[in-house]
């Protein structure tokens, strides 16, 4: 499955905890999504992410 959130920060933040807890047993593709590329590469970093965006397009 793949999952995009949207946002870094915030409640951005809590879902992607959450979703680090279970793509420890689940096959999950995460994505994250900023309008400011810092906090995106660093969801992208932190997180393990299979990628990140900075626009909708």
């Amino acid at each position: 499955m793949k999952i995009a959130v949207v946002g870094c920060r915030g409640f951005g933040r809590v879902h992607l905890n959450a979703l680090s807890e279970l793509r420890r047993d689940r096959e999950l593709e995460v994505y994250v999504f900023s309008r400011t590329e810092k906090y995106a590469k660093e969801c992208h970093k932190e997180l393990d992410a299979e990628g990140y965006f900075t626009s909708y397009e």
